[in-house]
Parts: C-alpha cells; structure tokens; sequence
C-alpha cells in the first residue's frame, strides 16, 4: 500500500516537470503496421495478439534521469514514461482514446491510490505495444480517468516480458 502511494507520488512529480521532458524525449523507429478491428478493449477480433519480437533498444536518461520515448500501441504513436515502479501499463484518457479504447463509466471499477487520493481506473488488455524492433502482445493495463494523467506510464506489465530490461550509466537497455 505504501509502495503504491509513493510510486503515485513520484509520477505526479514526473508530471509537474513534463514540459522539461518533451524538450529531450527522444523517438525510437517504429514499424508500419495494418490496423484490426478491435474490441472496446483493444484485443483484436480477427487474430490473437501478436508474438514477440526480438530487439534491442537503447533509450538515453533525459536530463531529469526519465526515460521518455514514442512507442506503437495497437498501431498509434503514444509517447511514454517508461517506469520500472509502476505495476502496469497506465494510459491516459487521451491515449487510450487514440487507440480506440473508450471505457465507459461504469468501467472504471480498479481502485488505485495517487497522490490526490483514491481514483477509479478502467481495466483493459493491449493487443500490442512496439518500441523500435521489440514488440509484445497482450499488455494489460489501467485507463485513467480524463485529465487524471498527463502521459502514458508503461509499467512492469510491458517491461517483465522482455528478456530483460538494465538502467546503466543513463542509459535503459531493452531487450527481447
């Protein structure tokens, strides 16, 4: 419980110096992909979600020490904090929206603890999420509700199904 409200409080505090990390967020290459019809909750229709991918990724520290970068998320470009303290993938309104995922309110049924109290988020399942050459499938993660999040935090439901994934000299490694 006390995990989960500090890791609250510090993405609050990530999200008061957001300006300084769009300035120095870099962009890894993406793959075009076709889009499938999907569920409400991003799971395609037609298919299972994709295999895994193999890469390597490097993303450099900005100077505030954040991993910021553009990932591919059921096919759209979101940029994300990559955040080994948060427990899984946490989009904003905004982004999930982007993504053709719209909860409704009565979706919104996961209690989650901030730094602004205690807050309903919607469950929901990714069918993809791709960061330069690594791609996995099958994400689950949170909606927050509007305006709850400023950007898209890509927690350990990501990060713990690739190969492995080190913080070194500035540096996060990614790969699968």
């Amino acid at each position: 419980m006390i995990r989960i409200l500090v890791m609250a409080i510090l993405a609050i505090g990530v999200f008061t110096a957001l300006p300084s990390f769009l300035s120095d967020y870099m962009q890894t290459n993406g793959y075009a992909e076709t889009p499938q019809k999907q569920s409400a909750y991003g799971v395609s229709k037609r298919s299972s979600a994709p295999k895994s991918s193999s890469g390597r990724v490097v993303l450099k520290a900005n100077r505030d020490g954040h991993f910021l970068t553009q990932a591919k998320i059921n096919g759209k470009s979101i940029r994300v904090l990559v955040d080994t303290g948060a427990t899984t993938l946490a989009l904003s309104y905004e982004d999930a929206k982007k993504i053709g995922l719209r909860p409704r309110a009565s979706d919104y049924t996961i209690k989650v603890n901030t730094a602004n109290g205690v807050g309903k988020a919607a469950p929901v399942t990714v069918r993809e999420i791709r960061i330069g050459r690594i791609s996995e499938g099958r994400i689950s993660g949170l909606v927050a509700p509007k305006g709850a999040l400023n950007v898209t935090l890509l927690g350990m439901s990501f990060l713990k199904k690739l190969k492995r994934f080190e913080i070194q000299q500035g540096k996060l490694i990614l790969e699968n």
